[in-house]
């Protein structure tokens, strides 16, 4: 299900072909679309991020030697990453609707799993990320590209929005579907990659 998001994205630069969600999945792949769709705007909330914090203004940048030519890098450090990071997720808390209706309603278990993908959606991309840096060193071993320095591990990334997420009240009731989500992504890609090595 997961390779069949990526590859529709790879293709055809959305999870969902033709701005359908695919039935064939289920509930749960209505479920993790819209978990993949709050990963998009995760990201795109870093990115604004970086502009909000002044991160881009200071204009040194680097040139990086890759296999494919020579790139220009903005010169980040660790402490932008996660200050971006964590102001992403806020970002994305402040559309949880605080007004979850009672369990009885029809609309709760729809506005619960909206709620949900937004709190899970910063931790979910990193432990996917996780998973591909993890494959590549695996896999590649010493020939693997070099990846940027100036970004911080996913591992560590992860522990800063968990402790983001247990100050802020808001992401609380989700704490612990989160963990489950993102130790069974990170154990499952790594015991694939393993297999493969």
């Amino acid at each position: 299900m997961f390779a069949d998001c990526l590859q529709s994205y790879l293709n055809y630069g959305t999870i969902v072909p033709a701005g359908r969600i695919p039935v064939a999945g289920g509930l749960r792949t209505v479920m993790l679309v819209n978990l993949c769709r709050e990963c998009e705007r995760f990201v795109i909330a870093h990115e604004i991020a970086h502009i909000a914090n002044g991160d881009l203004e200071a204009g040194l940048t680097r040139m990086l030697e890759t296999p494919y030519g020579a790139v220009r890098f903005f010169n980040k450090h660790h402490q932008q990453e996660f200050a971006a990071d964590l102001l992403a997720a806020r970002l994305l808390l402040c559309l949880i609707p605080l007004d979850l209706p009672p369990k009885a309603d029809d609309n709760y278990a729809l506005k619960f799993m909206k709620a949900s993908n937004a709190a899970t959606a910063p931790l979910f991309f990193f432990a996917i990320d996780s998973v591909i840096t993890y494959s590549a060193e695996i896999l590649c071993g010493d020939d693997a590209i070099p990846l940027t320095t100036d970004h911080p591990r996913s591992e560590q990334r992860i522990v800063q929005i968990k402790k983001e997420l247990m100050d802020l009240e808001i992401g609380k009731p989700f704490l612990d579907d989160i963990d489950v989500t993102v130790e069974w992504v990170i154990s499952t890609g790594r015991e694939a990659v393993e297999r493969m090595a």
